[in-house]
């Protein structure tokens, strides 16, 4: 997938901000990604019922975000809603709203099979790193 967020030069450490006021989230990239999703979506619904897609665009702009990645995210969304009706699975939305617990939990199950022992710090703390992520992003098991 295309990267949520774009960057411009011009006003770069600008731009970081306020993506991080509007987005940002102690609990990592994912969820901070996950919060632009999820304002896209709100936006999408309201912008595009009042006045066309010209001004979601210019939405996406203002706020840095890359609005032919979200949509496709969307779309992809959509799609594997529609495989888990068909396979009459059950859709669960974390409860209540905002919380990022579930959504945690259910990446560091993904994670689980791909990360390995680190680092000893203490002897009753081993640290886990997962391959993609940054060095300084290790996660406690």
């Amino acid at each position: 997938m295309q990267n949520v967020f774009v960057s411009r030069a011009a006003y770069k450490k600008t731009a970081d901000k306020s993506r991080r006021r509007l987005f940002g989230c102690l609990q990592g990239d994912h969820i901070t990604e996950l919060n632009a999703l999820t304002a896209f979506e709100r936006e999408s619904a309201k912008r595009t019922a009042g006045g066309g897609e010209e001004n979601l665009k210019r939405w996406c702009k203002e706020v840095g975000l890359n609005g032919r990645g979200l949509s496709r995210a969307l779309y992809i969304r959509d799609k594997i809603a529609n495989i888990f009706k068909r396979q009459k699975l059950p859709w669960v939305a974390a409860e209540p709203a905002g919380n990022a617990e579930p959504v945690i939990r259910a990446l560091l199950r993904g994670y689980f099979t791909q990360v390995r022992p680190y680092e000893y710090i203490f002897p009753d703390l081993l640290l886990y790193l997962a391959p993609p992520r940054p060095f300084y992003q290790m996660f406690t098991l």
